[in-house]
């Protein structure tokens, strides 16, 4: 099986030397470049044709938002943002999630030495997040593959008969309550909701509802860029609560739900 091709975007070299040796020590991807801007990146592309883009957030030249949205405009890879400092960084990240990028990570760290020896499990062992991060994407990009080849069936001869089906009792309607707006989004989820609520009226009628896979500790910084990006006023929901019509609730991350009354 082929290996993953990976091209790196990071003008820090420390940052690179480190990225580069996780993924070689996991040794299922293969690095085709590193760039040290976006500028760079994005001139490289057709010769490089990577799988995955490690794209940094601050870099000079051209940042990580706008190399995105140059790289997702022209060409089918996917772009997970990596950025050592993501809490100062939130609004850029969801920026660069709204042109295209799949998802974001802290940068992987050591704390070592300079010049001192790292064991391919230290290396794995630091790098976790990110790996873990890189598999979820790649079984995207695999599901996706096969959803487009299950699009194309091969030709067959199909006839039509007529089949008697057993009377079915009828399912009983489910009590109307309140009507609201249920929203879930996964990986890459932030610009499809960003468009969905953008074409909403304002004021709009009823309560919208979002659930999105994202970290606990970023769902507040995600409700405000919604709310700069929409017009609606967002909410993170943390404790029972009363809802209106025209806003939206985002429930928090990680294993939480959303109650109201």
């Amino acid at each position: 099986m082929d290996k993953c091709r990976i091209l790196i975007v990071n003008d820090s070299p420390v940052a690179c030397a480190i990225i580069r040796a996780i993924l070689e020590a996991d040794g299922a991807y293969k690095i085709v470049g590193e760039a040290p801007t976006g500028r760079d990146a994005v001139r490289n592309m057709d010769a490089l044709r990577p799988d995955i883009v490690l794209m940094d957030i601050h870099m000079p030249e051209m940042d990580g938002v706008e190399a995105t949205r140059r790289i997702m405009a022209n060409h089918k890879t996917s772009v997970l943002v990596t950025s050592a400092t993501i809490n100062r960084n939130l609004s850029y990240i969801f920026e660069a999630q709204a042109a295209g990028a799949i998802d974001f990570i802290h940068t992987p760290t050591l704390l070592r030495r300079p010049g001192s020896k790292v064991s391919d499990r230290e290396l794995k062992q630091a790098g976790r997040n990110l790996l873990y991060k890189l598999r979820g994407i790649q079984k995207l990009r695999q599901k996706e593959k096969e959803s487009l080849e299950a699009k194309l069936p091969a030709k067959r001869a199909v006839h039509a008969e007529h089949v008697d089906m057993p009377h079915l009792p009828k399912r009983p309607q489910p009590a109307m309550g309140k009507p609201l707006i249920a929203i879930g989004a996964s990986t890459g989820g932030p610009s499809t909701i960003v468009d969905m609520l953008s074409g909403l009226t304002h004021p709009f009628p009823i309560p919208i509802l979002v659930v999105l896979h994202i970290d606990e500790h970023f769902s507040q910084g995600f409700a405000s860029w919604l709310q700069d990006q929409t017009g609606f006023r967002c909410n993170l929901i943390e404790r029972v609560t009363s809802i209106r019509p025209g806003e939206v609730y985002v429930a928090p991350g990680g294993n939480r739900n959303m109650v109201f009354t």
